[in-house]
């Protein structure tokens, strides 16, 4: 039964090989709103970091697309009025997406993540 499910949808189950069971990989879309100060070069540093995280988690992030620098259209502290957008899509499995979401939240050089299915 399992053969016929990846045979109809390629690349959304993935069977793992430590434990032998089927997870759901799913494509996703992040929008990230990074803290950068203004600066190209950090968003690109920034980025690079998020990547490692997503790949280090068992994701598979595909080709980034950076926005650009953008003001705030509600300031929530007067230090930072504007982010850094970028958009990343990613392949990750679906059970594990919560810690994820948690772990890139926690980190100081980004404001905002909104994961979205692509």
């Amino acid at each position: 039964m399992v053969e016929s499910m990846v045979m109809i949808r390629p690349n959304y189950y993935k069977i793992n090989n430590d434990s032998n069971y089927l997870a759901v990989v799913k494509q996703y879309q992040g929008l990230f709103i990074l803290n950068t100060a203004g600066k190209v070069e950090g968003a690109d540093d920034v980025l690079s970091q998020v990547t490692e995280v997503i790949n280090g988690a068992g994701g598979k992030v595909g080709e980034i697309e950076k926005i650009d620098n953008r003001p705030f259209a509600r300031v929530a502290d007067k230090k930072y009025t504007s982010g850094f957008y970028a958009k990343v899509p990613f392949e990750f499995e679906h059970s594990e997406l919560a810690s994820l979401q948690a772990q890139l939240n926690d980190r100081d050089d980004v404001f905002r993540v909104m994961v979205t299915h692509a």
